[in-house]
C-alpha cells in the first residue's frame, strides 16, 4: 500500500495549507479574512533555498520581503574596517540575527523608493521561503484597496517598531 502514497494526490493542497498558515500567522497578514488570505496566497512566490544560498545581498536593490515557512536564515552586515596600525582595509561580517520558522525579513523593500539592501540574508538551514514583492503589493493596493490598506497599516507598525529598536540601540552605543 505504500506505493499509493508515493505520488501523493493531495500534495498541492498541503503546499497551499503551508502557505496559508504561514501568511495567517504572520504579523503583516494576521488581520486578513480567509478570502483575503486566499488572494494574497495567489500573489506570493514560494521557493526552496539550499544551505549557503543568499536570499539577497547587501547593496543590492530590494524587491520585497520574505516569510520563513521552514528553515533558518541569518541576517549579516558586511563592514569595511581600516586597521589603524597597517592602514589596510579589512572586511568584517557581523551576524545581526538568526531567523527561523514564522520569522520574516526585508519588509522595508515594500515601501522604499529605490531601496538598497543594508544586509545580506543567507540560508543556514534548508529553507522554504514565501516572497511578497513590491509590484504585487502595488497591484494589490490598486485592485483591492481595502486589503492593501490593512497590509500598509501593519507594515507601518512593523517599520515603526524596527525604527524604535534601532534608535534604542544607537542610544545604547553612544552611552558606552
Amino acid at each position: 500500500m505504500k506505493f499509493l502514497w508515493s505520488s501523493h494526490p493531495f500534495r498541492k493542497d498541503k503546499a497551499r495549507e503551508i502557505i496559508l498558515n504561514s501568511l495567517k500567522n504572520n504579523f503583516l497578514f494576521e488581520k486578513l479574512t480567509s478570502s483575503e488570505l486566499s488572494i494574497i496566497e495567489g500573489l506570493v512566490h514560494v521557493r526552496k533555498y539550499s544551505v549557503g544560498e543568499d536570499v539577497f545581498r547587501q547593496h543590492q536593490p530590494g524587491a520585497g520581503m520574505y516569510i520563513i515557512a521552514s528553515g533558518k536564515v541569518c541576517i549579516e552586515v558586511e563592514k569595511n574596517l581600516i586597521d589603524p596600525k597597517t592602514n589596510v582595509q579589512k572586511k568584517k561580517i557581523e551576524l545581526l540575527a538568526t531567523l527561523s520558522d514564522g520569522d520574516f525579513f526585508g519588509e522595508s523593500a515594500l515601501v522604499g523608493g529605490d531601496l538598497i539592501r543594508s544586509t545580506t540574508a543567507r540560508v543556514i538551514e534548508s529553507a522554504l521561503l514565501i516572497g511578497f514583492f513590491k509590484p504585487d503589493m502595488l497591484e494589490l493596493i490598486k485592485d483591492r484597496p481595502t486589503i492593501g490598506a490593512k497590509i500598509c497599516y501593519k507594515l507601518a507598525q512593523i517599520i515603526g517598531k524596527r525604527l524604535e529598536e534601532a534608535s534604542e540601540e544607537l542610544l545604547k552605543q553612544r552611552l558606552r
